[in-house]
């Protein structure tokens, strides 16, 4: 039974914008085109290929990575997801670094100072006695 590409898009989770890019990037191409009116139509059986596609872009893989990890078996897709783990934790910590470092000096011209009610009243009243 073929499904049309709005009937194959829910159970998979994928937009029907996203499933024809990636039919036009040779991804994930449906299992038939209407020659008359180009609908797309897909069978049951891509259901498992399209929800990995949909995983290994929900973790950011790049499209390149995406088709090479499509056809690879587990133990082989499994050493892609941890090699973009790896890469996506190193940019994380790039970023946070960059991120501390820009803050450090935004702030570093600024004192500040925590008081709680009472010190903070103290304060005032010292300085409206000068």
């Amino acid at each position: 039974m073929r499904l049309t590409i709005s009937e194959f898009a829910r159970p998979v989770g994928l937009a029907p914008s996203a499933l024809r890019f990636y039919d036009d990037c040779g991804v994930l191409p449906p299992a038939a085109v209407d020659e008359t009116n180009g609908y797309r139509y897909y069978d049951r059986a891509q259901e498992s290929r399209a929800r990995l596609l949909r995983d290994l872009r929900e973790i950011g893989l790049p499209l390149a990575e995406v088709r090479v990890a499509l056809d690879a078996d587990p133990a082989e897709l499994a050493i892609v997801v941890r090699a973009h783990l790896r890469t996506v934790e190193a940019r994380t910590m790039a970023a946070r670094a960059a991120a501390d470092h820009l803050l450090n000096g935004l702030l570093a011209d600024h004192t500040t100072a925590t008081l709680g009610g009472p010190e903070l009243a103290s304060a005032l009243r010292q300085v409206c006695l000068l």
